[in-house]
Parts: C-alpha cells; structure tokens; sequence
C-alpha cells in the first residue's frame, strides 16, 4: 500500500537520481516488495517519457490513464497537481536532466534488473602501496559513474594482478555498467573462485542479474535459489522476492 502524497515525491526523486544512496536503498527495497508502488513507478515513466518525447497528445492520454488508474481512491495526489509537477518535470528535461525512464517496450527481465540492482558505493580507503594512486583513481571514476574510463584503470591494474578479487569484482562492474554481460560475467566467476573473498556474496547477486540481463532465466534462477537457501547471505530476502516475480513463475 503507497502514500500517495510522499511516494509520488519519492518516485520523480529517485527517477531523476536526487536520492541519496542510502535513501535509494531502502526505497528499491520498497519497490522490490510492493506491486502497487511497481505500478506507480511504471505510471509516472509512461508520462516522463511523454514528456521527453515532447509529444502532448501522448501527454494527455497517458494522464487520462494513469487518473483511470487511480480513480477509486478517495483523492488523488496525482490528479490534484498534475500540472504543477508535468512543469516541474518539464523544465529538468529542458534543462537536460538525466531521467531513466521505461519503454513500455522495455522486456520484464531488463525492467527486474533495474529494479533489483543494488547500488555499490565502492571503497572509501584504498590499499597502502605504489598502486594506490591508479587504484584510487579508478575507484573514484566508477562512483561518478565513468564506467568507460574506469574500465580502463581497471584492465591495467588487473594486467598486473589478475587474481586480485577487489580489481575483478570491481571490473566486473564496470562492465555489466556497459552491458557488456558476457566479461561481467566471466570475471565474477573468477570472484567466486577466490577463497575467502569478502566479495562472494556480492558476486553472487551481481551474476544472477548479469543472466537475467540477457534473458537466461534458468541460470539466473538457479542461482537465485542458492542465494536464497543460503539464510544469512547478504541477498537472501532479495533473491527470494525476485523469484516470486512473474517472470520466473511463468515457464
């Protein structure tokens, strides 16, 4: 059940990227538990991407659907001050705001992915030697999210050290960034093969998404399923919640 009144704030706050980690943490834990929030997350992109795309007719028809939605309830936040907040947002887009918004084309799985993705900060104390001045510029490219230039710090690094389990974790982020799924892929197997990693866990979860981003639902589940037998593991309460999604109840 959502409070209309906050979680609509909440939704264009976390759509345009304004969250603070932690806050966005908790509130795709939200999305992840609750159908109805999904539901109004889903809404309010059909009408940012309106809203991108310029097209007012496609404007008016999506809020004549989402006030259809919603028209039970006994006030509608939405419908009160759609206009205020169709401005609001307007004005981001003229100004070039980023704004992820889905494609009501966009396949179940991608959309799981995005919903499901943690957010990894990355390390605020680096490692005390020669390395550190590479390392730490690569670390602070990947949280400002240069995927591209951080990728790169972190190929020359692991040239050096390829069986470093923090250069292959983060590597292997910078690529599933990049959809680049398959080296995401291979470098969070080589994660799991080092004994004693703190990463495992980690991994684990990052892989399961990296076979759902390419639709290989059987490896994702069964991965899921470990995750979520697995009572302690940092992602059990998350595995299990994916696995409950109707992309993988459905054969």
């Amino acid at each position: 059940m959502i409070d209309e009144y906050s979680d609509i704030e909440k939704i264009e706050q976390f759509l345009l990227g304004k969250m603070g980690a932690e806050e966005a943490a908790i509130f795709e834990n939200r999305i992840a538990e609750d159908a109805s929030l999904r539901k109004e997350l889903f809404a309010f992109d059909a009408i940012l991407k309106a809203l991108r795309n310029h097209d007012s007719e496609l404007f008016k028809q999506k809020l004549r659907d989402r006030e259809m939605l919603i028209a039970n309830r006994p006030i509608s936040f939405f419908r009160k001050y759609r206009f205020a907040m169709a401005a609001s947002l307007l004005l981001l887009l003229s100004i070039g705001a980023a704004i992820f918004v889905f494609s009501a084309r966009t396949p179940l799985h991608e959309k799981l992915v995005v919903l499901y993705k943690p957010i990894e900060p990355g390390l605020p104390v680096l490692m005390d030697n020669s390395d550190s001045r590479s390392i730490s510029d690569a670390m602070s490219l990947f949280q400002d999210e240069k995927f591209e230039e951080s990728l790169l710090l972190f190929d020359g690094l692991l040239a050096e050290k390829p069986a470093n389990d923090t250069l292959l974790f983060f590597d292997a982020l910078c690529n599933f960034e990049l959809e680049k799924y398959s080296e995401a892929q291979k470098k969070l197997e080589m994660v799991l093969s080092c004994e004693n990693s703190v990463w495992i866990e980690k991994s684990e979860w990052w892989l399961a998404l990296s076979f759902l981003s390419q639709n290989e639902k059987a490896k994702s589940r069964l991965l899921l399923q470990k995750i979520e037998a697995e009572k302690g593991h940092l992602f059990n309460e998350k595995a299990g919640q994916l696995l409950v999604e109707d992309y993988f109840l459905s054969n």
